[in-house]
């Protein structure tokens, strides 16, 4: 191996052999990206493109993290089909593999460093070589800079803890804290659902699985199921799917796998057991993961206040009664499974190219907005009955930050902004920001997270976030009702 031979990808030192054929293939062998094979006309086609390399780099990476095999890269892929020993894999699907969501971009780089540590000492140090190596990779960051900057938002958020010597805390040297194992525990359930050899998803063989208690079978879940495959549903039921002989936690984790929605029967028969919740846990986690609306709770025999004891963010979802009778239940299905984009359409954007805000010591941003917005006086018919409650009951469980937003809104200069950022505290600095926006610290509202996610799952906000700094737009329904309401 020569000095001057690099990974075409990461740009580390590597070895690399050369192959006898009909035109020359490499085979390299990186500390980082693992082993692969490259051709000369596959080098001359993407030499240039080096924000594909990069993220080519975190793939092959992640690949090599989790005991995957090397690949001969390819502009096709052939599952029958291996190079001198390697699968051969397209470089374009594999590229789409890389995180396009914030939410990805956590979750796998939790699971990347659990993949750092040893089984039998989870909490032992680990050491990133961010300036000398390239182990900002296992961040999916691109640089020293935001590898660091990353690092200290896993900190915040405490799924880390930077290791403390006498001069302060050593920011390459941490360990994962029983918050982050939790976590990638959950994420390790749902992990296979990603699967390069299927497009990126698991086929889907169920259309609902059915997370409820033992004892809302007869009186309700049993009939609804019938309903359902009266209407062509395909249920995975554990009635129907659990044989003689069958590990329970096996096919329990394929059916929440495969299957496309969870119904979750809330009930207090359901808070009263641990079994229902762990499937609960199981698909929030996959609904996270996925950035798309995965969970359809059905409220059976209880109101909002016994959803909202168990759990805040689900009573802030949109729910089925079982008061409501079988035949609606079971036409809102119907209409969620036929349509499954518009259920989501709430809760996507396209997300803007936009650069962070300014954090000066005044947090309310001021600026003119480039497109003029329709002055809150002049919005008609937005906001129904339905709505109007909807927002009454949200308000009660976070009276102080709709009171700010509405102080914030009622202002001269603030009455057109509709984006703020939700940062940890007013000692986080920002670059400047080519649009106003607001600006709301975790510090000054205990929760702010939880607060936020359950205004999303409402519609009253919606997720723009382009970069690391979450960044969320107010409906203009959610405007009009705190301005009236707030």
């Amino acid at each position: 191996m020569s000095a001057d031979e690099k990974c075409f990808f990461c740009g580390s030192k590597c070895e690399i052999d050369t192959v006898p054929t009909k035109h020359t293939v490499k085979e390299d062998k990186c500390n980082y990206c693992g082993p692969y094979l490259l051709d000369d006309f596959f080098i001359a086609s993407y030499h240039s493109r080096n924000n594909d390399k990069f993220k080519m780099a975190c793939i092959l990476n992640e690949r090599r993290l989790k005991g995957m095999e090397g690949v001969a890269l390819s502009d096709k892929t052939d599952k029958e089909k291996r190079i001198y020993g390697y699968p051969q894999m397209s470089f374009d699907e594999l590229l789409n593999e890389f995180p396009k969501k914030p939410s990805e971009f956590l979750n796998r780089t939790l699971l990347n460093l659990s993949r750092l540590t040893k089984p039998e000492h989870p909490f032992e140090n680990i050491r990133l070589e961010l300036t000398t190596n390239k182990d900002y990779l296992h961040l999916f960051t691109r640089s020293i800079e935001a590898g660091y900057t990353f690092l200290r938002e896993l900190a915040d958020r405490g799924y880390i803890r930077f290791n403390r010597v006498q001069a302060g805390e050593q920011l390459d040297v941490f360990c994962l804290t029983t918050k982050c194992w939790e976590m990638v525990e959950n994420l390790q359930q749902t992990d296979e659902i990603y699967d390069s050899s299927n497009g990126g998803k698991t086929s889907m063989e169920w259309d609902v699985f059915i997370c409820h208690a033992s004892e809302d079978k007869e009186g309700f879940v049993e009939p609804l199921v019938k309903d359902l495959q009266k209407n062509n549903i395909n249920v995975w039921y554990d009635r129907f799917e659990l044989k003689l002989g069958d590990s329970l936690r096996e096919k329990i984790d394929e059916g929440l796998l495969k299957s496309r929605y969870g119904l979750v029967v809330l009930s207090n028969a359901f808070f009263a057991k641990d079994w229902p919740k762990t499937e609960l846990d199981a698909l929030i986690t996959r609904q996270n993961s996925e950035g798309q609306k995965v969970i359809l709770p059905i409220w059976h025999g209880v109101e909002y206040e016994d959803v909202s004891k168990f759990s805040p963010i689900l009573a802030g979802r949109f729910a089925a009664r079982s008061s409501e009778g079988i035949t609606t239940i079971v036409e809102k299905i119907k209409d969620v499974l036929n349509d499954g984009s518009k259920v989501n359409a709430n809760t996507k954007t396209e997300k803007p190219s936009v650069q962070r805000a300014n954090s000066k010591s005044n947090r309310k941003q001021h600026a003119s907005l480039t497109h003029k917005l329709p002055d809150q006086h002049h919005i008609q018919n937005l906001v129904s009955a339905s709505e109007e409650k909807k927002f009454k009951k949200v308000k009660n469980m976070m009276p102080e930050l709709i009171t700010e937003f509405k102080t914030d809104l009622s202002t001269e200069d603030n009455k057109l902004i509709r984006e703020f950022f939700v940062l940890p505290n007013n000692r986080v600095c920002l670059g400047r920001s080519e649009k106003p926006r607001l600006i709301y610290y975790e510090e000054e509202h205990k929760g702010l997270r939880n607060k936020i996610d359950i205004l999303e799952n409402q519609g009253f906000l919606i997720d723009v976030t382009p970069g690391n700094a979450p960044i969320y737009r107010m409906t203009e329904e959610f405007v009009e009702l705190i301005i009236k309401y707030g």
